[in-house]
């Protein structure tokens, strides 16, 4: 397998593409025409370190088919993102998301017509994308693995990448499980990052905002039971484990997009969180406070 395609070349996405191509893959970054035109005059540079990626757009007519794509677009412009793709692949694709949440890989089943998916997220990363600028400390490490939990060709391929690229990953017993745990975790830091403007630093020593995490993430770990994750109280302290590796100046991304005015990934945490309360009648206050919050901050944003 050599043929891949990055989704996204945001922090997270070039992050990924910067690994690929430092490591001789035959890497291409799928973009609309506006952005390829502005990438290839900009350039990208991670660490420091100034690339110069293989862009392609839909309407470009590359005979190219991925064998991997990696999708670390923002939650919403996943859809259309997508619609990107189909030139590209076929039925031997292995698609992984490294969206946070804990719908997009539905989404993408849904939209391509596939089943090839492994079950993907990234954690401990703290890259941060200013420009064309990417910077991070951290590069944390991707969890991935089959919704069955259960090996396969494409669970090794993938894993044989990522050893090829010195992409940091672990395979879990259980994927649903640790990926309801990340979602919990930016639950309780995205989201009121984003509505109190604060950095790891704050999250680390301010008991008031401990106490506002520990409530959002507390309504997570009650759908978690409904929905077959089992998270427990005692998946809170991972989330303090994570933290204390983090940089204190380090930020969130949906704290990022909040001070660069971006629309934000709330519909995939706390309105996926209020649509589960109303289906399993669980109490999700918190998290229909904060909906509404970082609705407003956006609106604020737009009509100032």
């Amino acid at each position: 397998m050599k043929n891949v395609i990055v989704l996204g070349n945001g922090a997270i996405g070039a992050y990924c593409s910067a690994k690929l191509e430092d490591s001789k893959f035959n890497i291409k970054v799928l973009c609309d025409a506006n952005r390829k035109k502005r990438y290839e005059k900009d350039k990208f540079y991670v660490n420091d370190k100034m690339y110069n990626f293989s862009y392609i757009t839909a309407e470009d007519k590359v005979d190219f088919k991925a064998d991997l794509v990696i999708i670390a677009l923002k939650y919403n412009y996943l859809e259309d993102g997508l619609m990107l793709l189909k030139n590209y692949i076929d039925e031997n694709t292995i698609i992984m998301s490294l969206l946070n949440g804990i719908n997009s890989e539905d989404i993408i089943m849904d939209k391509l017509k596939t089943k090839n998916i492994l079950y993907s997220f990234i954690v401990g990363i703290d890259a941060v994308r200013v420009n064309n600028k990417i910077n991070y400390t951290n590069e944390g490490h991707i969890v991935f693995g089959n919704k069955d939990n259960k090996q396969s060709k494409e669970l090794l391929e993938v894993k044989n990448i990522f050893e090829e690229t010195k992409i940091p990953y672990i395979i879990p017993e259980n994927i649903l499980n640790k990926m309801w745990l990340k979602f919990m975790m930016n639950v309780g830091s995205n989201q009121l990052s984003a509505i109190l403007k604060a950095n790891y630093k704050a999250f680390k020593n301010c008991e008031n905002l401990k106490n506002l995490v520990y409530k959002a993430m507390m309504e997570v770990i009650e759908l978690s039971k409904y929905e077959g994750a089992n998270l427990t109280n005692e998946d809170i302290d991972l989330w303090y484990e994570t933290l204390n590796k983090m940089s204190d100046e380090g930020m969130t991304s949906m704290m990022q997009d909040i001070l660069a005015k971006r629309d934000t990934e709330v519909e995939m945490f706390a309105k996926v969180i209020c649509n589960l309360g109303k289906k399993h009648n669980v109490d999700v206050s918190t998290n229909e406070i904060i909906y509404d919050m970082i609705k407003t901050i956006e609106w604020i944003n737009k009509n100032e």
